[in-house]
């Protein structure tokens, strides 16, 4: 898209004009126009989704001991850094043993490797920030938390590469059902989901449709992934969608006092999930150009 050409319409609405951020688009192969003008696109809002910092170090055996023994014990709730945590055993399918969440504070917390030992250095330490917990926080908040954290857990704790997850809501534009049939990516796996029927096999184009053109998935979760759907039936089926129409209507404020969001129009997300390994490509990557050798 960035590279198509970009139009607005002039005061008088009876020509356009070339402009960089202008709504009008016209492909320069096909001819086509997308006039976002006329559908009432606004952007509602931009977030960090998700976080998902993981820490290296070895396991605070008194830590460990204190969780093993409120399991033994039947305890649910365990008290830990100034809250109350739910405390559990977690799947394997996580990586980690034990399983630490405060939905008040959007927070969940994964301690000891199933496959390494607590003694041994290891990313003992993987902590789920939501959106909501991160929203309520500063940068540098949100750092110093995780640090706590990671210093009570762990020994020798430093901090690893994250995952992150940056999305953008949208209204006045929804995606079009062939929209999987025009998308390539480099990823090999393709998945299709319509109704309750499921059907997978390997080309070199990858998606996922979901709920009949209401969500797409395109690439590998162990990647860059990149997730179109609809926000706001996603938002009420986790029961999140008060939270998420202040924010739209926060987002959208005008001079007046009043909001551009529209209630009466479903938003749609572009969600970029940038896996740990990608993030971590990106700082090996990174170089100072500025720097004289």
């Amino acid at each position: 898209m960035k590279h198509l050409e970009r139009y607005e319409p002039s005061a008088d609405g009876k020509t356009t004009n070339q402009q960089d951020k202008g709504l009008l688009f016209v492909h320069p192969k096909f001819g086509k126009v997308q006039d976002l003008y006329l559908d009432n696109f606004q952007i509602v809002g931009t977030y960090v989704d998700t976080l998902r910092q993981l820490f290296k170090g070895a396991m605070n055996l008194d830590f460990l001991t204190d969780i093993e023994d409120s399991l033994s014990f039947g305890e649910k709730t365990f008290r830990f850094v100034g809250h109350d945590w739910i405390l559990g055993k977690s799947g394997k399918a996580s990586g980690y043993q034990y399983r630490l969440q405060n939905n008040q504070l959007g927070v969940i917390i994964f301690c000891k490797m199933f496959h390494s030992k607590a003694e041994s250095i290891g990313s003992h330490l993987k902590i789920e920030c939501s959106p909501w917990f991160l929203d309520n926080q500063s940068p540098k908040k949100v750092d110093q938390f995780l640090a706590n954290i990671a210093k009570k857990v762990l020994r020798c704790a430093e901090p690893h590469y994250p995952a992150i997850h940056l999305a953008v809501d949208v209204q006045g534009w929804k995606p079009d059902n062939d929209l999987s049939e025009r998308m390539t990516c480099k990823s090999r796996r393709v998945s299709n989901y319509f109704g309750i029927d499921k059907a997978e096999f390997t080309v070199s184009d990858v998606s996922c449709v979901y709920d009949r053109a209401q969500s797409f998935k395109f690439g590998s979760a162990g990647a860059v992934q990149l997730a179109i759907y609809n926000k706001t039936i996603q938002a009420r089926d986790i029961d999140k969608f008060d939270y998420m129409e202040h924010e739209w209507q926060e987002s959208t404020q005008l001079d007046d006092g009043s909001s551009g969001y529209d209630p009466e129009s479903d938003v749609f997300r572009f969600e970029v999930r940038f896996h740990h390994s990608v993030i971590q490509q990106f700082a090996l990557g990174t170089c100072n150009t500025n720097r004289i050798f």
